[in-house]
């Protein structure tokens, strides 16, 4: 009898310690891009933020970038395998208007459009577990990236309007 009553408490002591290493898991990680000295005033360049935020996310093993209500304005942001972006309701992430904030990144699948599609807003590629979710908006600017708002460059305007605008292709849009 003695027996059965030992097994019957392992068996119980089993079942308790099972339930209580479920709730000890850490639950996922988020970053505030805040955290990282973002600014949502839809002035300041939050590049540079928003990237340390992913790769610590990405470091730590993955988790949540979070970006919260506001407007960010950000040039080329490179996700990384286990992120998740996440844009709250009333949050923007909004290209920047300055076409020398997007990087020249070369895909591995190379193609014809390789001419006017090596920019871009948000870049992944190779990757696993990632995703971008939530209520907020991405704003690419497409807009500012037409032929007659391209006065800064006048070798890049020639050339994107050769083969870019004729093709009736819209980069950022």
């Amino acid at each position: 009898m003695s027996g059965s009553v030992i097994k019957i408490k392992n068996a119980v002591l089993l079942c308790i310690l099972f339930v209580f290493s479920g709730i000890s898991k850490a639950s996922p990680k988020v970053f505030n891009i805040l955290d990282y000295k973002a600014k949502g005033d839809g002035i300041t360049l939050n590049t540079k933020s928003i990237q340390a935020a992913i790769d610590a996310c990405s470091k730590s093993g993955g988790g949540t970038v979070w970006i919260p209500a506001g407007r960010f304005v950000s040039g080329t942001i490179y996700l990384k395998n286990h992120v998740t972006l996440f844009l709250d309701a009333g949050a923007v992430l909004e290209g920047s208007k300055n076409l020398n904030d997007y990087p020249v990144t070369i895909s591995k699948v190379r193609s014809y459009t390789d001419n006017y599609t090596n920019k871009s807003l948000i870049y992944a590629e190779g990757l696993e577990n990632i995703s971008i979710i939530g209520k907020g908006l991405i704003d690419g600017n497409g807009a500012a990236f037409k032929v007659e708002n391209m006065d800064n460059d006048e070798g890049l305007r020639k050339k994107m309007s050769s083969s870019f605008i004729k093709a009736g292709l819209i980069l950022f849009a």
